[in-house]
């Protein structure tokens, strides 16, 4: 389905400008995605200072510079580790832009949850991510209906996907079997403006699979803590000039 502008939703792009991962507006300052999304398929770190955002657009394109954003620094928790199929619990990253976001209708805030996600819960995800098993994008903004699933299904699904149990994370599936695709990593599952979970990984697409999800409500006291750190500049005592900073 083509949309309008998703207000809080943002392009993940690296310094050749392609789509790499979703992600939504926390504030004018901060983006929030998944961690896996800060590293190459190898596992080794990209450079945060080449990591840029696009917002307030429903194309898969640069087509305005002032809807371009450069991220000037990054967060993970501290109990994150990259791998290949990366597990949901830690697989959150908040990333601090070099300027503030521009706020207008397109382009707004997303709203934090307040109690935990329950079963049954239906979330929007949207994103730009690949139809079928193909690396191509999406040109169009698109959006899935999911549904919340029970914490013993998840489980099962965890196992199947050898990585562990769902503990600070959950699972939504489609009913139809479709499910998040390459380049959906990071995208905001909501429920009306509010973030519910970020998506990890899913498996294969149409395998009636689910997608696995980062729990936002178990974040809140780090992301709090996230928005509040002032990182040191270059130049002053120092600074690191690729500032990725693992907090608990």
């Amino acid at each position: 389905m083509v949309l309008t502008p998703v207000p809080y939703i943002v392009a993940l792009r690296d310094e050749t400008m392609e789509y790499r991962c979703a992600g939504a507006i926390l504030d004018e300052y901060h983006i929030i995605t998944a961690a896996h999304c800060l590293f190459y398929p190898d596992h080794s770190l990209k450079s945060v200072n080449q990591i840029f955002f696009t917002v307030g657009t429903n194309i898969n394109i640069v087509a305005d510079p002032r809807e371009l954003y450069q991220s000037r620094s990054a967060f993970i928790p501290m109990n994150y580790v990259p791998k290949t199929i990366p597990s949901a619990k830690y697989d959150i990253a908040i990333f601090k832009l070099m300027r503030p976001i521009e706020f207008n209708a397109n382009t707004q805030p997303v709203d934090l949850p307040t109690e935990d996600v329950t079963e049954n819960t239906r979330v929007i995800l949207s994103g730009w991510g690949s139809e079928g098993c193909t690396a191509v994008m999406s040109f169009f903004l698109k959006k899935i209906e999911l549904t919340v699933t029970n914490k013993t299904l998840c489980d099962f699904y965890q196992y199947m996907n050898y990585n562990g149990d769902s503990d600070g994370m959950f699972c939504a599936v489609h009913h139809l079997g479709a499910c998040p695709s390459f380049g959906d990593s990071g995208g905001p599952l909501v429920d009306g403006n509010t973030l519910i979970g970020i998506v990890s990984s899913g498996m294969p697409q149409f395998s009636e699979g689910p997608s696995f999800n980062s729990k936002v409500y178990n974040h809140l006291s780090w992301i709090d803590r996230v928005r509040k750190f002032a990182p040191p500049r270059l130049g002053c005592g120092g600074g690191d000039p690729n500032p990725v900073f693992r907090m608990y």
